[in-house]
């Protein structure tokens, strides 16, 4: 009688340590995921950074700088940031 509740014991013990170790799997798929997101954000950010960087010293030299690049460069990065969200 108790080696079979030691057994059903060791097999509780057992389950809960499969259960904890898929936990911390997927908390680290989790944080996997959050972090390529996080580095996609920043880097549209800091693409949005430089076209407006480029745009003000265009402005501040009166050089007209291809407004049709800065269009395709904005929809490019629309288009990234739309796909992550959707994520």
């Amino acid at each position: 009688m108790i080696r079979k509740e030691v057994a059903e014991m060791e097999m509780i013990k057992a389950r809960e340590a499969a259960r904890i170790q898929a936990e911390h799997r997927r908390l680290e798929r989790e944080n996997e995921l959050m972090e390529m997101m996080l580095n996609s954000h920043l880097q549209i950010i800091n693409s949005f950074l430089s076209v407006d960087r480029k745009r003000k010293r265009a402005e501040d030299d009166d050089h007209d700088d291809s407004p049709v690049s800065f269009q395709r460069e904005g929809a490019m990065l629309l288009s990234l940031l739309q796909f992550n969200l959707g994520m």
